[in-house]
Formats: structure tokens, sequence, C-alpha cells
């Protein structure tokens, strides 16, 4: 008996030492738990991030099943959040995330307009995503700056997705340059508005496809070291036609942004040669992109969803080129700490990633 229960004790003894030598992950089955990722209309990055990231969620083996669901737009997504809210508590339905940025995450969680009715205090960061840089290009060399606008027709997102289309540009429009009423905007959407500029319906499209790698210069600036443009964009620059970039005006911009008041976004210098064709340098619009969620995702989620985004870089690189251009760090810089998940920073330090410099 006695040589019995020893036996037994070593054999318990191993078993520990193996348990505490064996990551969670392999040592038991994690349970299954669905995400549905609610990204924006076919053809644009975001839609083309979040199948990468399904693709390579099921490549990784994860627990996470991502579910790429195509919707359209981030009036749609607050709105469905807002009425099946009590449904995602309670598991009934599972959680959703969505692409979004810095500039975007005030006016949900906020309320501010238009989203008054659909305010969402829980709307938190995740990780981060590729910074959006946008611009405006066309195929008319007599359109030069941003007040050549006037009186022509402008391709821009649909009205659903107003992060895209009037929250962006009708500060820099309406206050910088005194000309929104004064121009034809067309609510097309990116695709359609890609068209309508190749079939000479529109004069101009703005490009908010495009994302890239930034730098910050010594003065405290950004500069584009770096762009790859998403789908309709690509297109564009490959129609053999002589394509011009159209930028914003640093000046104007500071002029019309209130960072407080119409979101984190700043002019990003894009240096002549970024870009096949651009012979000159120009100023983008940029805004650093971020997934979202709710704060009621548990931290293990949060965890895995660092894990993969962050083991599984360069393979999302290369399912979707905007994503070559992700952060080195998975944390979601370029956002307020008030509005970060709080198992972020747990999970990093789980996973023996460093915190970028001013969140250590």
């Amino acid at each position: 008996m006695k040589v019995r229960n020893g036996l037994q004790i070593l054999i318990i003894g191993v078993m520990l030492a193996v348990a505490f030598s064996i990551p969670m992950s392999a040592w038991g089955q994690h349970a299954k738990v669905q995400i549905t990722d609610m990204c924006t209309p076919f053809g644009t990055s975001q839609y083309n991030q979040a199948v990468a990231l399904e693709e390579v969620f099921k490549r990784a083996n994860s627990w996470l099943l991502w579910k790429a669901q195509e919707t359209p737009g981030a009036m749609y997504i607050s709105r469905y959040r807002s009425e099946n809210y009590s449904k995602i508590l309670s598991g009934e339905i599972p959680q959703i995330t969505s692409h979004s940025s810095a500039f975007v995450i005030p006016f949900i969680v906020e309320g501010r307009p238009p989203f008054q009715k659909l305010k969402n205090p829980n709307y938190v960061a995740i990780f981060s995503l590729t910074p959006y840089i946008n611009f405006f290009v066309t195929f008319d060399p007599n359109i030069k700056t941003l007040k050549d606008l006037v009186g022509k027709r402008v391709g821009i997102s649909e009205k659903s997705r107003p992060f895209q289309s009037t929250l962006p540009l009708k500060p820099y429009f309406e206050k910088g340059l005194d000309i929104w009423d004064k121009v034809d905007w067309q609510y097309l959407g990116v695709s359609n508005s890609k068209d309508a500029l190749l079939n000479n319906k529109i004069d101009a499209h703005y490009a908010s496809t495009f994302m890239g790698s930034v730098t910050v210069a010594a003065d405290g600036s950004y500069v584009a070291t770096g762009l790859a443009p998403g789908a309709p964009d690509m297109e564009l620059m490959n129609s053999g036609r002589k394509m011009y970039y159209i930028g914003f005006d640093p000046d104007v911009y500071e002029k019309g942004w209130d960072v407080e008041k119409d979101g984190p976004s700043y002019p990003i210098l894009i240096k002549k040669g970024t870009l096949p064709g651009l012979d000159h340098d120009i100023y983008g619009k940029m805004s650093a992109g971020i997934l979202c969620g709710d704060s009621s995702l548990p931290d293990d989620v949060v965890q895995e969803m660092i894990r993969v985004r962050h083991k599984y870089r360069e393979e999302l690189g290369k399912y979707d080129g905007t994503l070559k251009y992700l952060p080195d760090t998975p944390y979601p810089i370029g956002t307020p700490g008030k509005w970060v998940h709080p198992g972020v920073k747990k999970a990093m330090k789980n996973l023996g990633i460093p915190l970028p410099g001013k969140e250590q």
C-alpha cells in the first residue's frame, strides 16, 4: 500500500511538473468563442482586413472563431450593437468587433453627432491596425489644389459611412476653405466612386482606402514612409492613365481642424516618390487604425486576439497588402488609455510583448 501510494504521489508530481511546463493553450482545449468582425462594404480596405483576419485565425488554429461580416458601415454597426447589446452581454449572440480609428472612437463613446442615440461608452480599442492616410485623386491636370474642387463632382463614401465622408472632410472644407456647399459631393461609395472616375462621371475621387507606415519627425509632425492602396485605388493606379494626387494644405488643416472637437486626425507628409507618379510632396490626412470591441470581452479573449495579431503579423500581410504596414506593437497606439480595453496591457505582459514607451 505504501509503495502504491508513493507511486501515485510520484505520478501526480510528474503531472504537475509537466502541467506547469506546458502553455495553457497546449494543456487544455479552450472552449470555442465566436467573434463577428463587422466590417465595411466589399471593396474597402476594412473589408479586406476583416477577411484576412478570418483566414489567419483559422490557420492559427485559434479557439476564436473569427467571422468577417460585411455591413453598410459605421451607422449600421453602431445601431446593431445598440439594439442587440443585452443579447451580446448574455451570450445569446456573438461578441462583435469593428475596424475603427482613434478619430472615430470619441464619436461613439461620447455620443457625438450623429451618434447621439447610439452612444456606447463601452466601446474600446483592442489592438492596432494600419494607419489610415487619405487624400484626393483625379485624372484632370487642371485640378491642382482642393480649392479647385469648387463646382466639381467629387466621389466620396456613402452617407452610412460618415467617418469616410462628411465627418473627416467637412471641417476642412467648411471651416478651413469655406467651400463645402460649393462642391458637388457624390455619396457613391469607394468602389462606385472609383468606377465613376474611370468612366469620367465625376471629376475627383476621395482616395479613402490608402493605409501606410508612419514615423514622427523631429518637430513632432508625421511622415508617411510607405503606402498601400486598397483594391479600388490600386485599380485607378493601374488604369494606364495619368493620375494626379491632391493633398491637404497643412495651414488650412490647422485652421479648420480642432482635434478635441473634430477627433484625433492630423496632416501627414507624403514625400515625392512615395507613390508611383507622385512628383511633388503632398500632405494627406492621417488617423491611427484600431480594432475595437466591447469592454465586456473577457481578458482571455482579448489576449488571444492580441496573440494572433502579433504572432501572425507577416501572414496577415500576405493576405492583404495594407496589413504589411501594421505597427510593430499590437497596442492601440494613438488612442487615449481611457478608451483601451483594460485587459490589453495585462495580455501584452502575459505574452511578453513590450508596451510602447509612454504606455509602460
